[in-house]
């Protein structure tokens, strides 16, 4: 492609040939920002829960803690001159115990936050398959009608399609689905 087709491209709003277009580009900024939304609604504790968690589940933590209880069993074995905590290392088994009772509280807090985050999220990704679905619809129908000014023969599933879906007529089947798989 020459430069004179990619400065054109670029002045009429086109995105050259073979790049991401701006309706992509686009989509996903605005899907970025929702999610930029949702986490900026959150409370400073379910923010600093899920800083703590994400410290806390990864190998480095993994191997802090190991580096930690090594060291800590090795200054306290016996004959250590600075032996403070001796075997069966109870201070050291008390130590932990907090440790495992404060991160899963910080675990429970963040997954709280992130449970509310997702639900969120499928509300909005439920009200926009409604908005597609009735505008898909409103499509079918304008095809039909097409169709049938043009004399043209159409699907017999058509008049079915152009009949708007009750979510709540959805929702009884759905869950009449579930109640017979139990």
């Amino acid at each position: 492609m020459t430069s004179d087709k990619i400065a054109a491209s670029a002045t009429d709003g086109a995105p050259p040939p073979g790049s991401i277009g701006g309706f992509l580009t686009r989509t996903a900024s605005e899907a970025h920002a929702v999610e930029l939304q949702a986490r900026r609604h959150e409370g400073i504790q379910a923010r600093i829960a899920t800083k703590i968690a994400d410290l806390t589940g990864s190998i480095a933590f993994v191997v802090l803690n190991t580096i930690w209880f090594v060291v800590w069993i090795v200054i306290n074995l016996p004959g250590s001159p600075i032996e403070f905590d001796p075997f069966p290392f109870s201070l050291l088994t008390m130590i932990v115990s907090l440790e495992a009772i404060i991160l899963s509280i910080f675990v429970l807090i963040s997954e709280n936050s992130q449970s509310q985050r997702a639900e969120r999220l499928a509300r909005l990704e439920m009200e926009i398959n409604i908005i597609a679905e009735r505008e898909i619809t409103k499509l079918m129908g304008l095809v039909s009608d097409i169709h049938e000014h043009l004399g043209l023969a159409t699907e017999p599933d058509v008049e079915e399609m152009r009949m708007e879906t009750r979510l709540d007529d959805l929702a009884q089947i759905v869950d009449a689905e579930d109640a017979s798989n139990r």
